[in-house]
């Protein structure tokens, strides 16, 4: 399997990058499956097809700057008409080959979706082609209703905790204002959908873009009155309430340091109070944290609207940890806005540094350089000091176990460790899986350690609890906590299967898991990778008939790696980590379409894009 490995840490440990990579590698792809799939026509057909679609994609990213359309880089000789109509073909063949990758929708540009004309007949005809499956496509979405916070910060109850449904929006129809302004949709057609649909949640979902197209002057009040021209008492409301609203303006801002921080200080104690009935002790500290960040923002924004050259800043040392980072927020938001970084900033920084060894501090200002950064501002030598490192969000993500804590030897030793307890040893695979957001790339510096193990066909259920206290032992790494998922393993036939999960800390199982399978990196004894993978994957690349909560199960397993690779968390609050969130749709009413989202960024779309198209793919094979 030399094709699926890193660099070695030792002779022992095998380092397997996550199986959906193997679909971009060939090598890795021939070692990783047995032969009897590496070998299929169909196999290879699929990946190589895959693999000229993300190549052709890529090009198209590298030649446009954002924001720039198909017909813009035509007219501005970026790219060539050939190669347009090769990306357009290839996104035609894509969304037509199977229903399950056309969600990619939901992240693809938008301003890659309006129709081209030209003088070129074969590009106008691949132009038509592009334009009608795209239009299918969202159409066919227009029915699914999607939690909306998936969309947004990630905010959902867990199951145990539910007592109804989660809000749910149909979030193609917020696509509405990127696809009037790119050309592909006008507001006549939107009109028709909403008067043509029985389904409350879509109608909402147009008068929310509404309010957008209005704040983007793209319709104008008459036109807005279109959607009162039936007996739709939904629509009608709409109409009503759009055509009355105001502008929204923000609160007036804090006009003193005194008072930004008595604001602030007021924030965070009632953030830290924050409670929910029936709340898990996770839920509580998550909900906590996001009222804390939230807080924090609003104090950096009205401090660097105070900051002028004369402004004394304050002696690091008499600060507390939230008004440091505070000030740093707020120092990140005046360089981006200025685009210069003065010594004296640079100053300040290196002695809250020094003043603190706190975590949350040290990130704050570690998301300072990554912004500055990734916004090409060149801060005269902070780079090399602060040790500024860009992963790879958008993949290959094995790249970033050079950064994993702990290390491969390190998850190795507690492999071994693993193998010398024989009670472990004749239940547990010597194999480890590393997953999480370290391995996605935005893990900040405290980042947990996600790990899973396999369990052997046969244990006995009541040994659960007596594995899982020795797995804790393990695993008792800092950033691990003992934390553990368990496949607990079975033979079907000629292969083992998966048949549930526990946790080594109790919580509760998870209901599918093929993200964690394909998309983890592997660790362990070469043999017995080879065996797992072998025996455990192969299942994924075919086709399954069974249905699962309406769909056909293969593509809730690729919803799921659409939620794991995408929105869990790169898009709630990971790309926000590197970048700073520019969307078109963040105006005075964007929040009726969650327009301040990182979702309609358009550098975030690129990433999205190509996340999708790399991991959330399986050859579907007969």
């Amino acid at each position: 399997m030399s094709g699926t490995t890193l660099p070695r840490v030792s002779a022992l440990p095998l380092v397997s990058k996550p199986p959906v990579e193997s679909f971009f590698d060939t090598a890795h792809a021939q070692a990783l499956w047995p032969k009897s799939i590496a070998a299929r026509a169909d196999f290879c057909q699929q990946i190589k097809k895959q693999q000229i679609l993300l190549r052709t994609v890529e090009a198209a990213f590298s030649s446009l700057p954002y924001g720039t359309s198909l017909t813009e880089g035509l007219a501005q000789n970026l790219v060539t008409e050939s190669f347009v109509r090769h990306l357009l073909d290839c996104l035609t063949d894509y969304l037509q080959a199977d229903l399950a990758y056309q969600r990619i929708i939901f992240y693809l540009p938008l301003e890659f979706t309006g129709p081209i004309k030209s003088h070129n007949a074969a590009l106008n005809a691949a132009s038509d082609r592009f334009q009608k499956i795209y239009r299918t496509t969202w159409e066919a979405q227009l029915q699914q209703h999607d939690v909306r916070a998936n969309f947004v910060d990630g905010d959902v109850l867990e199951v145990e905790k539910r007592t109804g449904d989660l809000k749910r929006v149909v979030k193609a129809a917020h696509l509405i204002p990127g696809l009037i302004n790119s050309g592909h949709l006008s507001f006549r057609e939107v009109i028709a959908y909403a008067q043509s649909s029985s389904d409350e949640l879509l109608k909402n979902g147009v008068i929310e873009s509404c309010a957008v197209l209005l704040d983007m002057k793209l319709i104008d009040m008459s036109e807005l009155g279109w959607l009162a021209t039936t007996d739709d008492v939904v629509l009608i409301q709409g109409y009503d309430r759009l055509s009355q609203q105001t502008v929204s303006r923000p609160s007036a801002e804090i006009v003193s340091e005194e008072a930004v921080l008595a604001r602030l200080s007021t924030e965070i104690a009632q953030a830290q109070l924050l409670t929910e009935p029936s709340a898990t002790p996770n839920r509580l500290k998550w909900l906590r944290s996001v009222a804390v960040d939230q807080a924090l923002l609003k104090a950096a924004k009205n401090l660097s609207s105070l900051f002028t050259d004369e402004l004394a800043l304050p002696d690091p040392i008499t600060l507390d940890t939230n008004t440091l980072r505070a000030y740093v927020e707020a120092m990140r938001m005046d360089i981006l806005a200025n685009s210069q970084f003065t010594l004296r900033y640079r100053t300040w920084l290196d002695a809250v540094k020094q003043c603190t060894s706190d975590n949350t501090v040290h990130d704050t200002i570690a998301k300072l350089h990554r912004h500055t950064n990734t916004a090409g501002i060149r801060c005269v030598n902070t780079e090399k000091s602060h040790d500024i490192v860009v992963p790879a969000l958008q993949g290959p993500f094995s790249k970033n176990l050079e950064n994993f804590t702990p290390s491969v030897s390190e998850i190795f030793e507690m492999i071994e460790s693993i193998s010398h307890d024989v009670y472990l040893t004749s239940r547990i695979y010597p194999v480890t899986i590393l997953l999480g957001s370290q391995l996605k790339g935005y893990g900040i510096s405290s980042a947990d350690a996600d790990v899973a193990v396999f369990v052997k066909p046969g244990t006995a259920k009541t040994d659960c609890d007596e594995i899982a206290q020795r797995l804790q032992r393990v695993f008792a790494h800092d950033r691990i906590d003992g934390s553990a998922l368990m496949f607990w393993l079975d033979k079907d036939g000629g292969t083992l299967v998966v048949t549930e999960t526990t946790q080594t800390t109790g919580m509760p199982p998870l209901k599918t898991w093929v993200h964690v399978l394909m998309g983890g990196a592997w660790i362990g004894e070469e043999k017995y990778i080879t065996h797992l993978q072998h025996n455990v994957l192969p299942p994924f690349l075919f086709n399954p008939t069974i249905v699962q909560d309406g769909k056909p199960v293969r593509e809730r397993w690729l919803e799921e790696m659409e939620r794991d690779s995408i929105q869990y968390r790169l898009l709630h609050k990971g790309y926000e980590r590197y970048y700073t969130i520019h969307s078109p749709l963040d105006t005075s009413n964007g929040r009726a379409v969650d327009g301040q989202s990182a979702l309609y960024d358009p550098m975030f779309r690129r990433i999205a894009t190509v996340l999708f198209l790399t991991r959330v793919f399986l050859p579907n094979l007969d």
